[in-house]
């Protein structure tokens, strides 16, 4: 499932509800790992049989950016990993606000005050077509390390292999992900290298225009 909470400004916040129901016959402990820049409230506790509960699933950027985060919710202590993909973004700062303290201070005013998200935008559908407030999800690549672990990996890399080993990988009719990341790796150099070719010729035809131009002016 993807939680989209759009734009908000640093020193401010997007909250999201979101509904934990278990179908087990036995109580069940879960716990959320921490994201940075985001939270949820309450982040651990235990389900009761078929309950459902309703929990705050918090952004509250404290730097500009664009955010694509997989927040990881354990199961028994991690016997099972459901992960929960967080996007959101902070195009400018907000002001800081001054909360009061001391013994005058009363329980409601450290309670937050919630932004919640429209459900229709925070949920998994697509927003409208012309709706910028939810941000593109891109495919995670297969080498991220949030989606593999490559220290116990099966993948094999062919880097690795011998020569009479070279039938046994061509059996796969797939590259390995050690494989897709050298190929993504080369890919973006060569991109990054036509992109600063055309930008030097560009540049390059610009001032020799520039230098036709002051000549004929000067004539």
């Amino acid at each position: 499932r993807v939680l989209r909470f759009g734009p908000a400004p640093v020193n401010g916040r997007k909250d999201v509800l979101l509904k934990l129901q278990s179908d087990c016959v036995v109580p069940l402990k879960f716990k959320f790992r921490k994201v940075a820049n985001f939270s949820v409230a309450p982040s651990r506790g235990v389900l009761q049989p078929h309950e459902v509960r309703s929990l705050v699933v918090s952004f509250c950027p404290g730097q500009l950016g664009s955010f694509k985060k997989l927040l990881n919710l354990d199961l028994e202590g991690g016997i099972s990993t459901l992960p929960l993909r967080l996007m959101a973004s902070a195009d400018v700062v907000g002001p800081m606000t001054q909360r009061p303290g001391g013994v005058a201070a009363t329980p409601d005013d450290f309670k937050p005050d919630y932004e919640f998200v429209e459900p229709m935008l925070a949920g998994n559908t697509a927003p409208p077509r012309g709706d910028l407030t939810s941000a593109e999800w891109s495919r995670p690549a297969p080498w991220d390390p949030e989606q593999v672990n490559m220290a116990t990996s099966m993948s094999w890399d062919e880097s690795l292999k011998r020569a009479h080993e070279d039938t046994e990988v061509a059996s796969h009719f797939t590259f390995s992900i050690q494989e897709l990341e050298r190929r993504a790796t080369h890919r973006q150099r060569y991109n990054d290298f036509l992109t600063q070719s055309y930008v030097s010729r560009t540049a390059k035809e610009e001032a020799e225009l520039k230098a036709r131009k002051s000549q004929l002016c000067k004539r």
